[in-house]
């Protein structure tokens, strides 16, 4: 009997919980978060603009009021679809200025076959010396990532491993694993 009492006690408490939680970040997102036309892009001093681009459900403009989390802008614009790339988007990057956020594709031919002779004769790519023309020409690095990558170093300093270029925001485990043999420090 003291059992039932207490494991009822304990799964109202749960659902009290729950009812709360979703509450306060249902109310966060209708006070915050504002989807927003071309006609409507002017901002005021404490709200920014964040565009999402690509694989995403409802591609858009979007205003907030405070900054706000990666994955919370994909949940406003209804969510990625199926074919985006997930191992490139850091879900937790935290957005507190207008920003351009493009979601991408999942490449159909993933798999680089990568021919060590050629690496050998190829001079690699010096991650932290390199332009944009030079990070042109690595597998999976367009202008804006190339870009990414050379701010990224402005900012930040010198890439002490190659591995470090993952901290580049858009750059995730496949990127990397297909550059890695192509870039040094």
């Amino acid at each position: 009997m003291k059992r039932t009492i207490y494991i009822s006690i304990t799964l109202g408490l749960f659902i009290v919980i729950v009812v709360f939680v979703n509450i306060f970040i249902s109310n966060r997102r209708n006070n915050n978060i504002t989807p927003t036309t071309f006609s409507h892009l002017h901002t005021d001093s404490k709200s920014f603009l964040v565009e999402i681009k690509g694989e995403i459900k409802y591609p858009g403009i979007y205003k907030f009021s405070e900054e706000i989390y990666l994955f919370e802008v994909i949940d406003v614009a209804g969510g990625l679809l199926d074919d985006a790339n997930k191992d490139d988007i850091n879900m937790l990057m935290l957005i507190n200025k207008d920003t351009s956020i493009y979601i991408s594709k999942v490449e159909t031919n993933s798999s680089y076959v990568i021919d060590k002779e050629i690496i050998d004769r190829a001079t690699l790519i010096n991650i932290n010396t390199a332009s944009k023309e030079e990070l042109l020409a690595l597998p999976g690095i367009g202008e804006a990532k190339a870009l990414s990558i050379i701010s990224y170093r402005s900012s930040n300093g010198a890439f002490k491993t190659i591995e470090d270029i993952k901290n580049v925001s858009g750059i995730g485990d496949t990127i990397y694993e297909k550059i890695k043999e192509l870039i040094t420090v």
